[in-house]
């Protein structure tokens, strides 16, 4: 156990030595430490640039070749169809597709109906931005034709379905047209 009877201004004086030495001893370090990273790293780091200096000599020389520029052609030409598949796939990514929609219009006809004309009209035309399938065609009954109207209704697929009070005026042999609204 240590007693200090010096008076508490030389003890202020001690201590402030004290921190001006460790502070001393700190830079001295730090100042080594970046030093020998400078001495260690600088053989890598001339390395390094010599390689940069003699890649972009090689980067040059293959730039200037003939096979080059041809190279260059191909790769402006891809972009340039991959722009354009970007821009048909963004137009016909909401387009609705015909072929489910005449596979749920044939799956839903039962017997004695017969479809005699489809046509399928693509959403963008339409006012509404929606596709639709007119389906025209005769049915053996009225019975028959209001079947195939519920049907078509509960597909998958099909938003509404709209059907003129003239499909119902006859009881048999009824020439029909029904439009079948598709969901986007």
């Amino acid at each position: 156990m240590a007693i200090n009877l010096l008076p508490e201004e030389q003890k202020e004086i001690i201590r402030a030595e004290y921190r001006r030495r460790v502070t001393t001893a700190f830079g001295w370090l730090v100042t080594l430490v970046i030093l020998t990273n400078i001495v260690l790293l600088a053989p890598a780091w001339f390395a390094f640039s010599a390689q940069e200096r003699e890649l972009g000599r090689q980067l040059d020389a293959i730039e200037q070749g003939a096979l080059y520029g041809r190279v260059t052609e191909i790769e402006a030409s891809i972009r340039t169809l991959n722009r354009q598949i970007r821009q048909y796939q963004s137009e016909d990514r909401g387009a609705a597709r015909a072929i489910p929609a005449f596979d749920a219009a044939l799956s839903a006809r039962p017997a004695g109906v017969a479809i005699t004309t489809a046509s399928f009209a693509a959403g963008a035309k339409m006012a509404d931005r929606k596709a639709r399938l007119t389906i025209a065609g005769n049915a053996a009954s009225r019975a028959s034709l209001l079947v195939f109207f519920d049907r078509l209704k509960t597909r998958p697929g099909i938003e509404s379905v709209e059907s003129p009070i003239s499909n119902l005026l006859r009881e048999t042999d009824v020439d029909y047209q029904i439009t079948a609204v598709l969901r986007p």
